[in-house]
């Protein structure tokens, strides 16, 4: 009875820490509306989201009594203010100017600090992070947050405060996974340490970006530019974080939240109970509205499946020799996922005639009979009990035995040519020849077969082509180059050296 006992005060005790993030007690005045359900409405469209205003972004303050939000040129996305309201003796203020030019992007849970983004497109990196501090006067002017926030050449944006002064901001500085992700900066001290990227499943080649941390750390909500079969554009996305301190496999808010528009600049309300944000498309009239829909997504999602995912991306090639027996294997590292009690199940497509594949050990065999002219992608797909399903990929291709030293030689006409110098820093110009018109891809991985840059992407003519590849923001390593012209596919290696 006692260890019944003692188990029921410690399942009581987790469920009042996941909940003391929030007040539910808290009484808003919602700017008068009926609360919407699970299915997001219009914010406030008479106060807040006005016909003739383009508000974007908001937050309310702790205690639920002020509410902050950007309010932008009213055709294009520029000429940003930060407005806010305060609410007193039963009714919201007329909405005013607090700064022009900083567009907030959050408040700390103890409501004495506000955050901005500041852009500058004239200037490069155009954005960069401050924060105002609440004083006796009321809010100070912002001030640029220090290293490692903001760094002299990358941009960021968007940022939101744990309880324990953590930081969770964007950033397309160099080392990331793509164009923009998600960091976190610790407080120690007073002092805000080394940024430290989320990682995989958070961060994709696509924009990971807009971070709102739950004030313990137990999720975050945040939009990203990742393919999505269901909606287009931006979405938001939901993730939790485990025991270990890593991040759940991120699940799509779904139809009631997400759109074919923009959705983005996600934010729980502080009695927990709803999700605010922002849906806008370029181009049309009133193209940036306020949304919000009931935040009951956050328990529920919770527990419902977590899709498979690719958390060590397979090498970019093998290669293959004719006549000679091959043989490789899918690490059980690859792929990952998050339900405990999954099993999943492989599948290999797109192989050739004399290549077999062993779901069960997760390997590839078989004697190469006939050689290939272009390299062939061979994709390996997973799936979960609940059939949802994540893939990877690698290429290959079958070569003479006199050839194991030249697997990258002309094809066809078609040249990817190593006329840089090996290593470079951090500069360089990548020739290429096209004996015909061709939809021409050019892209850089890193030897984990991630995607770090596409320098084309379009239709070319026929001759010699070149480009300049900026590795600025990357680190030392080694990198791939693959150009892909139709079905032709050529991999060159190359060395950054900073």
């Amino acid at each position: 009875m006692k260890l019944l006992k003692l188990i029921t005060i410690l399942i009581v005790s987790q469920i009042q820490i996941i909940n003391a993030q929030y007040n539910s007690n808290l009484q808003i005045d919602y700017f008068g509306q009926t609360q919407p359900g699970c299915k997001a409405v219009q914010f406030s469209p008479d106060f807040i989201s006005r016909e003739n205003w383009l508000a974007l972004n908001s937050y309310f303050s702790p205690d639920g009594k002020e509410f902050y939000f950007n309010l932008y040129n009213n055709t294009e996305y520029t000429g940003v203010a930060t407005m806010w309201t305060n609410y007193a003796d039963g009714k919201w203020s007329e909405p005013d100017t607090l700064f022009n030019g900083y567009a907030v992007t959050g408040i700390s849970p103890d409501g004495n600090r506000l955050y901005f983004s500041y852009y500058d497109t004239s200037i490069s990196p155009y954005g960069q992070l401050y924060v105002s501090t609440r004083g006796a006067s009321g809010w100070q002017a912002p001030v640029k947050l220090p290293s490692p926030i903001n760094l002299d050449n990358s941009n960021q944006w968007e940022i939101s405060e744990a309880s324990s002064g953590t930081l969770y901001f964007s950033s397309d500085r160099a080392g990331g996974y793509g164009d923009m992700d998600i960091y976190s900066s610790e407080l120690v001290n007073g002092v805000y340490q080394k940024a430290v990227n989320l990682g995989v499943p958070i961060n994709t080649a696509e924009k990971d970006e807009c971070p709102y941390i739950a004030p313990d750390e137990s999720f975050m909500v945040f939009n990203s530019w990742k393919p999505n079969p269901n909606f287009s554009l931006n979405n938001i996305y939901i993730t939790y974080r485990k025991q270990d301190g890593s991040w759940t496999n991120p699940k799509d808010l779904g139809p009631n939240v997400n759109t074919n528009d923009r959705d983005v600049y996600p934010f729980i309300t502080p009695d927990g109970k709803f999700l605010i944000y922002t849906i806008y498309n370029y181009g049309t009239a009133g193209f940036g509205r306020l949304y919000w829909a009931k935040a009951d997504f956050i328990d529920s999602l919770r527990h419902t499946d977590f899709a498979p995912y690719c958390k060590n991306p397979l090498p970019n090639t093998q290669v293959a020799t004719l006549g000679v027996p091959f043989k490789y294997q899918i690490p059980d590292s690859t792929f990952y996922d998050d339900d405990v009690n999954d099993t999943l199940t492989y599948l290999a497509a797109n192989l050739l005639s004399w290549l077999r594949f062993d779901p069960v050990t997760r390997t590839f065999s078989g004697t190469p009979t006939a050689l290939t002219a272009f390299y062939k992608t061979i994709t390996v797909t997973v799936s979960d009990t609940a059939q949802n399903t994540a893939s990877t990929y690698f290429l290959l291709k079958v070569q003479n035995p006199t050839d194991v030293k030249n697997e990258q030689s002309s094809i066809t006409g078609f040249k990817l040519e190593q006329n840089y110098p090996n290593p470079f820093n951090p500069a360089t110009i990548i020739s290429y020849q096209l004996p015909a018109n061709g939809f021409v891809e050019l892209k850089i991985f890193d030897t984990l077969g991630r995607e770090v840059k596409t320098l084309v992407n379009q239709i070319q003519n026929a001759g010699n082509h070149e480009i300049q590849f900026d590795g600025s923001k990357l680190n030392s390593g080694i990198y791939l180059c693959r150009l892909k012209v139709n079905d032709f596919i050529q991999v060159n290696k190359m060395v950054l050296l900073k």
